[in-house]
């Protein structure tokens, strides 16, 4: 029975390991006073296991969001949308942004200003 309880156990963990990279996300806070800011992060390549990187904005509404990307081997880009966002932003709420990798694991930089 333990060692059933145990198996039981390891899969449950590896199952939300799993879960939490496919669902990936990281919010994005300015300092005070700043209206821009730049990521820098490693992305995987595209698989079953990981298909795309959300990142989370704050934004209120009348703002004006644009986001850009670039990545060294070109191949990141905004899931539909290319590599720059612009976007108005109709309410006061979270904004999803994501990205995805065509080519194997490299970095990217993405920009977001909010004015």
């Amino acid at each position: 029975m333990k060692k059933i309880t145990t198996q039981i156990l390891m899969l449950t963990i590896i199952l939300s390991l799993t879960v939490s990279e496919l669902f990936a996300q990281t919010r994005i806070k300015f300092a005070k006073g700043q209206t821009s800011k730049t990521i820098s992060r490693i992305i995987p390549e595209s698989s079953d296991d990981f298909l795309e990187w959300i990142f989370v904005v704050g934004g209120r509404a009348g703002q004006t969001m644009t986001v850009t990307v670039r990545s060294r081997t070109g191949k990141v880009h905004f899931t539909g949308e290319g590599k720059t966002i612009v976007r108005r932003m109709t309410d006061t709420t979270d904004y999803f942004i994501a990205l995805f990798n065509d080519g194997r694991a490299t970095r990217f930089w993405m920009t977001v200003t909010i004015r």
